[in-house]
């Protein structure tokens, strides 16, 4: 029993020498588990700062953003009232001139009745007048009286008086005691 006893005992011993062995082996990877774990943990710990760091700085630059496109809305909207109130100016520009236009085609269109007028009352005076001597290149006041008086209507000028009398517009003036080549519908001017 005695060798029983011993070789349990060696055979105890022998495995406590394993056992404390291999908790030796065990305690030393735990040991170095545990050293790998806090500098895994301390790497997590910066990457989750420098996470929260960019996070930060992202967050102020939306802010940013948000503010320039709110900005730039409160200016799209300004500028979209501007075109819209330019619109309306341009319109009514339009419409003046429209109207504009209109008033100068009736302008002209009267101003053409008058003349085609003014045009068959000279044919009806000249129709109406005895024709010139060619004889003499002055005109007295008995050739005044004999050629008549015209009255000026809408549209005359002196030139155009002149050339249906076939006379001057110097000896129409001269006639009249007129200074300048203004005349005005209404007015009696001999003719020479």
């Amino acid at each position: 029993m005695n060798r029983y006893f011993i070789l349990c005992f060696l055979s105890i011993q022998f495995l406590y020498a394993q056992d404390q062995s291999a908790f030796a082996e065990i305690e030393k990877t735990k040991k170095e588990f545990m050293k790998v774990l806090r500098v895994q943990n301390a790497n997590i710990s910066q990457a989750i700062t420098s996470l929260q760091e960019q996070n930060q700085q992202l967050v102020q630059s939306i802010d940013g953003q948000t503010k320039i496109i709110l900005d730039l809305q409160k200016k799209l909207q300004s500028s979209n009232k501007q075109v819209i109130l330019l619109s309306k100016e341009i319109a009514k520009l339009k419409q003046e001139q429209l109207n504009w236009q209109r008033g100068i085609e009736k302008a002209i269109d009267e101003e053409s009745k008058s003349r085609v007028a003014s045009d068959k009352r000279l044919v009806e005076v000249l129709a109406n007048q005895p024709s010139r001597s060619t004889t003499t290149e002055t005109t007295s006041d008995a050739e005044v009286s004999h050629r008549g008086v015209y009255e000026v209507v809408a549209g005359d000028t002196l030139s155009m008086i002149a050339k249906a009398f076939k006379t001057s517009v110097p000896k129409i003036k001269q006639a009249n005691g007129l200074k300048s080549d203004n005349i005005y519908v209404g007015q009696k001017l001999k003719i020479p």
